[in-house]
């Protein structure tokens, strides 16, 4: 017990780690947004999800299990997340316009406090954040794990999912990928705007 991290690490990482690589609504905004404004352009929009991951992790050390099953909480979350993730999709697919050529100026990158309440509002309007990681910090992490390994993995969940979004765009922006994608850029964009969409649809139809 006299760890860094709690004796469940490991299972909690990998479980973190394999949902980390399904594709969800913060996959396609840092997609959308890298594939035209490149790095500039999404940076600070893996840096709003992490917070927004940060701030569910943080009530889950603070014991607020109880909020994913509340309705009252619960709901209006659902309902919110569902008309953002809707209105995104809509501005995302409205916005998509092909390039003339592959080193065609891709247009001004949104600011970066823009960039970063996108993202910030993508994780925390998404219901399935709350529910997954109020979810995995109670069940898979002992209850007499020390507060600062609590912390520690929160920590560790943290910088996983910045890096990680971080390492897509990095990717989505790379001459060689624009390169080979530039003449798809519309039809990306529009794909993940049509997917933002539909999740928001699912989601007030499941209500």
């Amino acid at each position: 017990m006299d760890g860094i991290f709690p004796a469940s690490f490991w299972p909690l990482a990998l479980a973190h780690g394999f949902a980390l690589l399904s594709p969800g609504p913060d996959f396609m905004l840092i997609v959308s947004h890298g594939i035209r404004h490149r790095l500039r352009g999404s940076a600070f929009i893996c840096f709003g999800i992490a917070a927004g991951n940060a701030a569910y992790i943080a009530l889950a050390i603070a014991g607020w299990m109880g909020l994913s099953a509340n309705p009252t909480f619960q709901r209006p979350l659902e309902i919110a997340g569902a008309l953002y993730l809707g209105w995104l999709g809509l501005r995302i697919f409205r916005s998509a316009q092909p390039l003339a050529e592959a080193n065609e100026s891709a247009g001004a990158a949104l600011p970066a406090t823009v960039q970063f309440m996108m993202g910030l509002g993508s994780a925390i309007l998404n219901p399935k954040n709350m529910i997954f990681y109020l979810s995995i910090m109670t069940v898979l992490i002992e209850s007499d794990a020390l507060l600062r390994q609590r912390i520690a993995a929160g920590v560790w969940m943290c910088s996983v999912v910045l890096l990680w979004d971080l390492f897509v765009a990095a990717v989505i922006s790379h001459a060689a990928v624009q390169k080979t994608l530039w003449r798809w850029i519309p039809i990306i964009e529009r794909a993940c705007g049509a997917l933002l969409i539909l999740v928001a649809v699912s989601v007030i139809f499941s209500l």
